[in-house]
C-alpha cells in the first residue's frame, strides 16, 4: 500500500483530530530509529490516497508535469508533490491552516 510521507502523516494527524477506526489502526507510520519508516503499529496513521480522498470533500488529484497536483474544488488551495498520496495530504494539511477544514474533536 502506498501512503504519504511520515512528515506530512505526522502534520495532518496532529491538525484533523480525525478519530481512528479499527482499519486504521493497523496501518501506522513510525520511524525504526535510522531514519527508515515502518508500517505497523505506531503513533499515528499511515494516510493512503482513498482514506484521504473520502476524508477532503471536493478534491481532485491530477498528474502534472511528472508530478501529482491536489485541487480543492471549492477553494483556491492547491499543491504538487511528487506522489499522489502526498499532494493530497498536504492539501488537507493547507485546508487545515486555512480554516477550511475544522479539527474534529
Amino acid at each position: 500500500m502506498n501512503v504519504a510521507n511520515l512528515e506530512n502523516c505526522k502534520e495532518l494527524y496532529e491538525l484533523s483530530g480525525w478519530q481512528l477506526d479499527q482499519h486504521d489502526r493497523f496501518w501506522k507510520i513510525m520511524p525504526d530509529g535510522h531514519g527508515e519508516t515502518q508500517i505497523g503499529y505506531g503513533e499515528f496513521p499511515a494516510y493512503d490516497l482513498g482514506y484521504l480522498l473520502r476524508k477532503i470533500d471536493q478534491v481532485a488529484v491530477e498528474h502534472y508535469e511528472g508530478r501529482w497536483k491536489a485541487l480543492h474544488m471549492t477553494s483556491s488551495a492547491g499543491v504538487v508533490a511528487d506522489t499522489p498520496e502526498d499532494a493530497a495530504c498536504k492539501l488537507a494539511i493547507e485546508l487545515f491552516k486555512a480554516g477550511v477544514l475544522e479539527r474534529q474533536l
